[in-house]
């Protein structure tokens, strides 16, 4: 499938980033330095536009599409799991593959599932999960791994909901994320970083920024839907879910 033209890629980023810092369109007219000092600033308007900064009382936004879907298989036995480098955070339930088991994962802190192991409770499908980071040296990005519980005592197939970690661009990877929709903002982010750096404060790129950025964030809360979580109604219709949910009060299972 083609890319759409209006697209913002690495190419046209570098340009006007150039032209702005005085080095001129021409890519083959830069020294060693200005790509350096170029690509810097991309890969700081990166940063800033995927984690923008938020006025105070304004809720943090996560990006539509900066959110994707993963997979876990299990392995019997094995409780603990290095999560991929390009997960950044897991939001919400693991779910099952079909026909494997119908109860979702819930995460926890990972003393609980450290307090729940003490028990010996054995190998069983999984219904607990904690995400824990790994031990960090410095050579290398900080890791993450995923802790079940129960251990899983067969091979079960786990779908989950995760933050991405982008990548700086490159000649193989020219675009980042949100590149069609909000590629104008993108490359204000970008300008906004080279002003601050030639000029040493916030100028006219800083507030085209801001401006590109509330629209974007208000599209994007636009296009998010929750997720469906069941059925919330009568169920005298004769709809029903024919299943234990393992809740009771006052001594009624509901």
């Amino acid at each position: 499938m083609a890319d759409s033209t209006l697209i913002m890629g690495r190419t046209e980023l570098r340009e006007e980033v150039a032209f702005y810092l005085g080095f001129g369109r021409e890519s083959a007219n830069w020294s060693t330095n200005d790509a350096a000092t170029i690509d810097s600033c991309i890969k700081s308007g990166l940063r800033q536009f995927y984690f923008p900064p938020m006025p105070q009382g304004v809720p943090h936004h996560r990006w539509r599409f900066l959110t994707q879907v993963g997979t876990l298989a299990t392995v019997a036995s094995t409780g603990d799991y290095d999560l991929p480098d390009a997960v950044g955070a897991i939001t919400g339930d693991l779910t099952y593959a079909n026909g494997e088991e119908w109860r979702s994962l819930k995460q926890v802190g990972e003393l609980s599932i450290r307090e729940k192991r003490q028990q010996n409770y054995g190998e069983a499908a999984p219904r607990l999960y904690a995400i824990r980071p790994k031990a960090h040296d410095g050579t290398a990005g900080p890791d993450q791994e995923i802790l079940l519980w129960p251990t899983p005592g067969a091979v079960y197939n786990l779908s989950y909901r995760y933050d991405v970690r982008a990548d700086a661009l490159t000649a193989l990877a020219p675009y980042p994320y949100g590149a069609v929709e909000y590629g104008e903002v993108i490359l204000a982010s970008c300008l906004a970083v080279a002003e601050r750096r030639v000029e040493g404060e916030m100028g006219v790129h800083w507030q085209d920024f801001l401006m590109g950025l509330a629209g974007a964030i208000a599209r994007d809360r636009a296009l998010s839907t929750p997720d469906f979580k069941g059925y919330n109604g009568n169920s005298e219709r004769g709809f029903s879910l024919n299943r234990a949910t393992g809740v009771t009060y006052n001594g009624v299972e509901m």
